[in-house]
């Protein structure tokens, strides 16, 4: 094994979004940071793959405003939204949701904001308010009651049932009847509400490229291809690394790590020996969630909108169609039309057979987008579990602190109740972050001011 140049304050491992935020993060505060990421690629399911002159995201596919990621990127400089000097970054679709009714489209757009907005809010926080006696009255806890339950108190009608279903499930990764209903209540109550959200014109990736470049400015290390084998503890705490590139074997210090690998990955990176039995329960309790996608392309267009959902549908697996050429054009060759058919599988438990339930989600899409029979299929992903990572569903997330006190988790393993997608993921990059502020001081603090966007 050989000795490496590259020590360093805070080793991150694993450069999906979360990583990535982290890293820029620390990086922006000015700790000697080193970013290791074990494909040839960044992003993790928040990256972009060109396939036959298209812009195909590996994942995440919409980016929000207002929130935690936007905010992390103000904090380091980086420009997020379209408008910015730089020209790059993300633009709001118009319009963003449409409700598809038989052959008719109907804007969804005015309820993102405004009244609407504020009058779900007020329903969430009454609803969580009740969900306790509602809970009782059916001899349950209340973390245990579904939101397929709830709205079953209100309603049993097919088409309400699929219409509030499939934006939930697309955004928590969990279909109605396993997503509990205290998620949905906590999000929309405790935060800002509906969104608005937009496309990157160079797919996902160009968020995270934008972070890596303000990254490398601030001094900080990326090292892609390679791998964390191990982490180093001793008296309680991890004091270095070894890593594996292109064969060889290096070892490194650092005086913290942050690791978006997931929590069972990071388990096995450090070993079982050095957690408590109650912490290895927690991990292995997390139960994994699931999305299927579908890439394609067609010639002929279905109009402008950025998210397309849907009343039920044929074999009930379609969540939403998204949109991005009439938005962001740079992502498919010129007189091609670009979309993704987001889908969940019957169960995201664990045991689910991937191949069928992508077959029942292409019928769905066969049966509901016109011409989808002549599409140029692009991908078709079924993500659960490991890669590309769908680590825990609602209510089965872990905090972002681990019993080892200078090893922190990041990305959507480690989520607070009740929140979802990447935002999630830059809210758990920021608590990292912060822990570390408090315990470790940084090597050369940046004098920094925030870029206008």
């Amino acid at each position: 094994m050989q000795a490496n140049d590259d020590q360093c304050d805070v080793l991150v491992v694993g450069a999906g979004i979360g990583g990535i935020c982290a890293a820029t993060l620390l990086a922006r505060a000015g700790y000697r940071v080193l970013l290791t990421e074990r494909l040839d690629r960044v992003g993790g399911r928040a990256s972009t793959e060109q396939i036959d002159g298209f812009l195909v995201n590996t994942g995440a596919a919409a980016f929000e405003f207002g929130g935690a990621l936007e905010q992390v990127c103000r904090t380091v400089g980086v420009p997020y939204g379209a408008g910015s000097a730089t020209g790059r970054g993300v633009r709001v679709p118009r319009p963003m949701v449409v409700l598809r009714l038989g052959r008719m489209n109907v804007d969804l757009t005015p309820v993102i904001g405004g009244w609407a907005n504020g009058a779900f809010r007020w329903i969430c926080r009454v609803s969580l308010d009740r969900l306790p006696r509602f809970a009782a009255e059916r001899g349950l806890r209340p973390e245990d009651v579904t939101f397929a339950q709830w709205l079953h108190r209100f309603t049993k009608n097919r088409r309400i049932h699929a219409m509030l279903r499939n934006p939930l499930a697309s955004f928590f990764v969990t279909e109605a009847d396993e997503l509990p209903a205290a998620a949905v209540f906590t999000f929309f109550s405790q935060n800002t509400g509906l969104r608005r959200f937009g496309f990157h014109p160079e797919g996902s990736i160009g968020v995270s490229h934008a972070l890596l470049e303000r990254f490398a400015e601030l001094g900080g290390r990326i090292r892609t291809s390679t791998e964390v084998r191990r982490l180093r503890v001793a008296d309680g705490r991890i004091t270095g690394a070894v890593l594996a590139t292109g064969g060889t074997e290096t070892e490194i210090d650092c005086a913290a790590v942050i690791s978006d690998a997931g929590p069972r990955a990071t388990v096995e990176l450090v070993g079982e020996q050095h957690f408590p039995q109650s912490y290895l329960r927690e991990v292995e309790n997390a139960r994994p969630a699931a999305l299927l996608a579908v890439n394609f392309a067609m010639r002929n267009s279905l109009g402008r909108f950025g998210a397309m959902t849907f009343g039920p549908t044929k074999n009930g697996r379609l969540l939403e169609l998204i949109n991005f050429t009439p938005t962001c054009p740079e992502m498919a060759p010129p007189g091609w039309h670009l979309y993704l058919g987001w889908g969940l599988p019957v169960t995201t438990a664990d045991g689910f057979d991937g191949e069928r339930e992508m077959q029942a989600l292409l019928e769905d899409l066969r049966t509901t987008v016109p011409g989808f029979d002549s599409a140029h299929i692009l991908s078709t992903t079924v993500n659960r579990d490991d890669w590309p990572g769908q680590h825990a569903a609602p209510g089965t997330d872990l905090s972002p602190a681990t019993p080892i006190p200078n090893l922190w988790n990041v990305g959507d393993g480690v989520k607070n109740f009740g929140d979802g997608g990447t935002e999630s993921v830059a809210k758990t990059s920021r608590a990292a972050v912060d822990a570390i502020g408090h315990t470790i001081p940084p090597h050369t603090p940046h004098d920094y001011r925030p870029a206008r966007t």
